[in-house]
Order: structure tokens, then C-alpha cells, then sequence
């Protein structure tokens, strides 16, 4: 099962509101709408940590096969190249 695109799924959300036989159809699509926007975003602040923790996994690990004891490595902030 593939990802889903809720950029594209509020997008297709959108574009039903515009078509909506009630107003309130209209209402209910529009929420729904704005509820795949709002899952686009945390999505894209979730793996934007993910993303940063790779990073700083990655510096530390590479720390660690150069020798370094962890007790001597600083785990504060991660060196950036």
C-alpha cells in the first residue's frame, strides 16, 4: 500500500466542495479539506525532524567508528559539513 498524498487528497477534497449539491455538503467537504492540509503539514514537520535526528544519528555514529569513547563525544549538538 502506497503513501498516501494528502496534498492531492485535499486538492480532490477541494474540488468536490465546488461541486457540492448543499451548502452544507459544501461545509462538510471543506472541513474535510482542511483536515488533509493539516495532516500535509505535520507530515512535513514530522520527517523534517526525522530527517535532522538521521543527520544527527549518523554524525554520532560516525564519531563512534572513528575511535571516539561516547563518553567523550558531545551529544548536545551535532557537527554540520
Amino acid at each position: 500500500m502506497s503513501e498516501p498524498d494528502f496534498l492531492s487528497l485535499a486538492a480532490q477534497t477541494f474540488q468536490l466542495a465546488d461541486k457540492a449539491a448543499t451548502p452544507e455538503d459544501r461545509t462538510t467537504l471543506l472541513t474535510m479539506a482542511q483536515a488533509w492540509l493539516d495532516l500535509a503539514i505535520e507530515e512535513e514537520q514530522i520527517t523534517k525532524v526525522v530527517r535532522e535526528a538521521d543527520v544527527a544519528f549518523e554524525i554520532r555514529a560516525s564519531d563512534a567508528t572513528r575511535g571516539a569513547p561516547l563518553w567523550a563525544m558531545d551529544l548536545s549538538t551535532p557537527e554540520t559539513n
